[in-house]
């Protein structure tokens, strides 16, 4: 076998039968309504990022203690008892949200 260096390289593609392809680009017009129309950016958060942004949230708060532990307790203990749902402080959240309506 003879090895003449790798200027004989561009003959095997000829060899081949391959040929070279050339490629055009056109430009399509762009519709009017398309052109001037404002360019908007969407973005979708999954339910997952949802969840892990609140995570993270909830674990800053307890570190920093701006969750009151006794509280949170309490008040499960309530709601699993079903005791925290009275008509007193149903009225006292209706008033409240009432004020802040206007």
């Amino acid at each position: 076998m003879d090895i003449n260096g790798i200027s004989n390289i561009s003959n095997i593609n000829s060899a081949r039968g391959i040929q070279s392809a050339k490629f055009e680009t056109t430009a399509k017009p762009v519709p009017a309504e398309v052109e001037n129309k404002p360019i908007e950016d969407e973005i979708e958060i999954s339910t997952t990022a949802r969840h892990l942004s609140a995570t993270s949230e909830t674990s800053r708060a307890a570190e920093s203690g701006e969750i009151r532990y006794d509280l949170v307790n309490r008040l499960r203990e309530e709601i699993a008892n079903g005791t925290y749902d009275t008509p007193q402080r149903f009225d006292a959240a209706m008033e409240r949200l009432l004020s802040r309506l206007g």
